[in-house]
């Protein structure tokens, strides 16, 4: 396998395997919409190919639009805790949190609804929004290309909150094709800051197991796609798909991984901070793309400090 696909395979292998992942998830948010303490609109659509007597499910865009006491902020908090339950399972591959704040940058996600690009929700998209977001592959399609995206986000701004003594937030849950930058027809990737070991073939050179006899080789392959992305990124060039609104997050997720093996490397870790920070420099801090990416470069850099 030639250097190029080396990188490109470091950046598609974040990834897991098949069974329901969304028990506790979906439990959290019925309990929350239901709830007496809770004040709830919502919307609901669903989507379903007619033409199949099955009647597969094509899109979903479901969303709750919740207020609650100040003092009722744990109901919030046992709905993220449901999302924490539901992290190991193998069907997700993604799990985001943003915490909003005036010192954090707006941290937008769109989550699309059935089979167009064009159609999506957003999350995210003030400076104080937090929130967590969960998702995974729909294992009743057997093309495994389909996803749920559940999130749930809430106004975190204390002036706000303070005098309407109301927290304003929502819960969404969409099905959708997944993205085209988070998957390809052979093989799957995630970049959310958590490395899962997977199952490689007997004539892939790619070693990302635990064991320790492999920290070496996987610091050098995961220098070496940061690297890549590093060069990319200044140039303006993709990497093959690789979408450069995804670069902020594939950076975030390789500074994460290689954390534990840099402990000791305080120079290199020095390097990589300067590389990021000249990438922040380089990166147009006008438009959504950009601020998305500055948003994980400058946790990548505080996660290296």
């Amino acid at each position: 396998m030639n250097k190029r696909n080396i990188i490109f395979s470091l950046l598609t292998c974040l990834c897991f395997s098949g069974v329901q992942a969304q028990e506790n998830v979906k439990k959290a948010i019925e309990g929350f919409i239901t709830n007496k303490k809770v004040s709830v609109t919502k919307s609901i659509s669903e989507e379903r190919d007619i033409t199949n007597p099955a009647l597969p499910l094509n899109g979903k865009a479901d969303v709750y639009t919740f207020s609650i006491k100040k003092k009722d902020k744990n109901l919030i908090n046992d709905v993220v805790a449901a999302f924490e339950k539901d992290r190991n399972n193998p069907n997700v591959y993604l799990l985001l949190s943003h915490t909003g704040s005036k010192d954090t940058p707006r941290n937008g996600r769109r989550l699309l609804v059935g089979d167009s690009q064009e159609n999506a929700i957003h999350i995210g998209m003030t400076a104080y929004d937090s929130y967590l977001l969960i998702c995974l592959v729909d294992e009743a399609d057997p093309q495994r290309a389909h996803r749920y995206a559940y999130a749930i986000e809430w106004d975190d701004n204390p002036q706000t909150i303070a005098l309407a003594k109301r927290i304003k937030g929502k819960i969404v849950i969409t099905y959708s094709r997944i993205p085209d930058e988070l998957f390809t027809t052979t093989s799957q990737r995630q970049y959310n800051g958590y490395l899962t070991p997977i199952e490689l073939s007997k004539d892939s050179i790619i070693g990302l197991q635990w064991e320790n006899q492999e920290l070496i080789r996987r610091k050098s392959e995961l220098l070496m796609a940061f690297d890549s992305l590093y060069n990319s990124y200044l140039k303006g060039k993709d990497i093959e798909d690789f979408d450069v609104s995804s670069y902020g997050t594939a950076l975030y997720s390789l500074v994460i991984s290689l954390k534990s093996l840099l402990k000791d490397d305080v120079d290199l870790r020095k390097k990589m901070i300067a590389d990021l920070e000249r990438m922040i420099s380089k990166t147009n801090k006008n438009d959504d793309v950009g601020a998305n990416n500055i948003g994980y470069m400058r946790l990548a850099i505080k996660a290296l400090k």
